[in-house]
């Protein structure tokens, strides 16, 4: 098992910025540990909420919401990264801006409200995915591909 390619980026870009990162699953704790211990990025999330942790899993927001609560951030202070409709769905429920890359599974399914679309982690660096929602007004769509 391999992560997406550019996540381990993603993950270092957000540390040496100071970011918290959380992970909001709505699997099991007990199969979300041991494969980001596979993939040796268990160290890098602050707050790990799963199935376990609220009544609703995704679509429902509440995922989100306790990861925002453990942070005590409001939701337009915080970037969801999706690779679902329903998780790209519970994110924009919860308020926050969503930034999809969806998988060879979920590439051709529709999803319904996000920030911006990546074919890749790859095709835009961190820093420059956070200037371009800074700049984007919050409400426009965008779709990104190299």
């Amino acid at each position: 098992m391999h992560t997406r390619p550019g996540v381990i980026n993603y993950l270092e870009s957000a540390k040496k910025l100071g970011l918290k990162i959380g992970l909001a699953s709505s699997a099991p704790f007990n199969w979300v540990i041991p494969n980001l211990e596979e993939l040796n990025i268990v160290s890098y999330f602050d707050c790990i909420r799963t199935h376990e942790d609220v009544a609703k899993v995704k679509p429902d927001p509440e995922l989100y919401m306790s990861v925002l609560a453990y942070f005590g951030l409001s939701p337009r202070k915080a970037i969801a990264f999706e690779d679902s409709p329903n998780g790209a769905k519970s994110a924009s429920q919860a308020n926050l801006h969503t930034v999809i890359v969806p998988n060879e599974l979920t590439k051709d399914l529709t999803f319904e409200r996000y920030s911006i679309r990546l074919h890749s982690m790859l095709d835009m660096d961190l820093e420059q995915l956070i200037d371009s929602i800074e700049q984007s007004g919050k409400t426009s769509e965008q779709h990104i591909s190299k």
